[in-house]
């Protein structure tokens, strides 16, 4: 079919944009195309129908249209995917019936339309390729999904962390009165030295299983860290040490023995390590070693496989190794909260693991080659000169003078707190919550009596807790030394105790040594209000995130 100037141009304008044309018969076969996407270029349509050249799904609703224009003599537009050659192109399609100017159909006086009227010979058909359109929308059909899931998740973690928060105070309530209870019975002079050592090691398991709960705060809450200065070299050993046991995979340390101390959250610095050596270990199935390296860097220089500049000194710690490695493509999401490439998990650990380090000035990087091993390395602030905080010694006796007031809603830890300091020498008062606390202390006033020091819980359910009666406490008497208890060491109180005019904390479960001496601490100050400082050891740090 010749044809004119004007269509020659047309056609000539239409190879240059992204529309195709399509000819197709009234037995439905392609006749004619013109510019096809590249792709499409060896898909054979002449003579074809749509039901022998795409996929049952793909052809179904295309035929029917054009079946419909055709004996309706209405023209027609739809959506359709096309998938040729390998390649799945989407287009929207304009399908335009065209008459013959003498009625004759097929030009067999094979009529066909309305009452064989300038009955429907073809269909032209028009189609915009919308591909790119398309792909675009369904990635963004596809983030906003995942960004639903995510606040979905979100809103799980902050509704768990709520409920772990309580779950937590019960919990260690629950430990501070088993604890208490076998701290007394190891007084009793009447038990053999193996019953001593029975009573110690379960002792020891209330403190460990105190420690689950502060795993699963870590997880559950991302809090601000907690500094004070940290002994590297023993944080990374307890660290490693904790996520291979019960496998095959071991660890080598090389640790520069001149390493520069470092101001951190142990305790979260414990969740960054510990995730990082999960994750090598999970990397090696069939066991290996594992390399964990430790130097200083000191400024504008970098660390072990890390390019990353500080201005200031810094220590580099670099976990190794020898496993399956991270694909190319996958490397752009591996700091992505909820990615992960394992069957369980929540792929958390390394978000959280990159925020941790973050908050605390440093940065986090890797490099990895597929086949061959995955390196992480922490870069974190240091603080050449600084020295560690010795850990404090429990007298060899414990034994005191003074008057202790009590307050705690725990009725058994009432008794046994009350039983332990009158056994060490104190004059104790117990009473269940703050306005029985303030009524106590009001009628001693009226004797002419006060207390040397104040033992006060931070949480009453149902009544009065530390922080409010503290503030009602300092008006009776000002120079009221309390100390706050919680079995929720993460409260802000409890961190920030100075703030609320306590002058120190305990985190329950306590040992009776750490009671004696804080108790003694407290004793000693004068009159004047406490000096804000960092919070004890014990509540400052956190054990090892659960594996994530």
């Amino acid at each position: 079919m010749a044809k004119s100037f004007d269509e020659e141009r047309l056609l000539d304008t239409l190879r240059h944009t992204e529309v195709v044309l399509f000819r197709v018969d009234t037995s439905l076969r392609y006749t004619w195309v013109f510019n096809l996407p590249e792709c499409f270029a060896d898909a054979g349509l002449i003579g074809k129908s749509d039901g022998e050249l795409l996929t049952a799904e793909e052809a179904e609703p295309l035929m029917q249209s054009k079946l419909l224009a055709i004996t309706s003599g209405e023209p027609a537009r739809l959506p359709c995917r096309m998938t040729l050659c390998g390649h799945t192109r989407w287009f929207d399609l304009r399908i335009l019936p065209q008459r013959n100017a003498d009625g004759d159909g097929d030009g067999n006086g094979n009529g066909n339309g309305a009452g064989a009227l300038n009955p429907v010979s073809e269909l032209l058909i028009s189609g915009h390729d919308v591909t790119e359109r398309h792909l675009l929308a369904a990635r963004l059909h596809e983030l906003t999904h995942h960004a639903e899931e995510m606040r979905e998740r979100s809103a799980r973690l902050e509704s768990l962390g709520l409920l772990a928060g309580g779950i937590a105070h019960d919990f260690n309530n629950f430990l501070a009165g088993l604890a208490a209870s076998i701290s007394l019975a190891q007084t009793d002079l009447q038990i053999s030295l193996r019953s001593h050592e029975y009573l110690q090691a379960a002792l020891d398991a209330s403190f460990a299983a105190q420690q689950l709960t502060r795993q699963l705060l870590t997880f559950t809450k991302g809090q601000a860290p907690h500094k004070h200065a940290c002994d590297m070299r023993e944080l990374l050993e307890d660290a490693t040490h904790f996520a291979l046991r019960g496998s095959s995979v071991a660890a080598r340390f090389e640790i520069d023995p001149a390493l520069w101390t470092v101001e951190a959250d142990a305790g979260q610095i414990r969740q960054v390590i510990h995730n990082i050596v999960l994750n090598a270990r999970q990397a090696m199935p069939e066991g290996g070693t594992i390399r964990v390296m430790a130097a200083n860097a000191e400024p504008g220089v970098g660390g072990h496989n890390d390019t990353a500049v500080f201005a200031a000194p810094s220590v580099a710690v670099t976990i190794q190794d020898t496993g399956t490695g991270i694909a190319e493509e996958l490397r752009d999401r591996i700091f992505m909260p909820y990615f992960t490439t394992k069957g369980t998990g929540t792929g958390l650990g390394l978000s959280t693991s990159q925020s941790i380090v973050q908050r605390h000035g440093g940065s986090l990087t890797f490099t990895s080659t597929p086949g061959v091993g995955t390196a992480f390395t922490v870069r974190l602030p240091a603080q050449p000169g600084l020295r560690v905080e010795a850990e404090e010694e429990a007298p060899a006796e414990m034994r005191g003078s003074g008057r202790i007031l009590v307050m705690d809603d725990n009725e058994l830890i009432r008794k046994l707190v009350t039983e332990f300091l009158q056994n060490a020498g104190y004059e104790v008062a117990a009473v269940s919550d703050g306005d029985a606390c303030l009524r106590v202390v009001a009628e001693g006033l009226a004797r002419g009596e006060t207390f040397d020091a104040y033992l006060l819980d931070l949480t009453i359910p149902g009544g009065r807790g530390g922080v409010d009666t503290l503030r009602e406490l300092q008006l009776l008497h000002p120079t009221a030394r309390a100390v706050a208890t919680s079995g929720y060491a993460e409260e802000e109180p409890m961190i920030h105790f100075a703030r609320h005019g306590f002058c120190d904390v305990l985190a329950k479960p306590f040992r009776f040594e750490v009671l004696a001496a804080t108790l003694d601490r407290a004793m000693a100050l004068d009159g004047n209000p406490p000096l804000p400082r960092p919070a004890p050891r014990e509540v400052r740090e956190h054990l090892h995130d659960v594996s994530l």
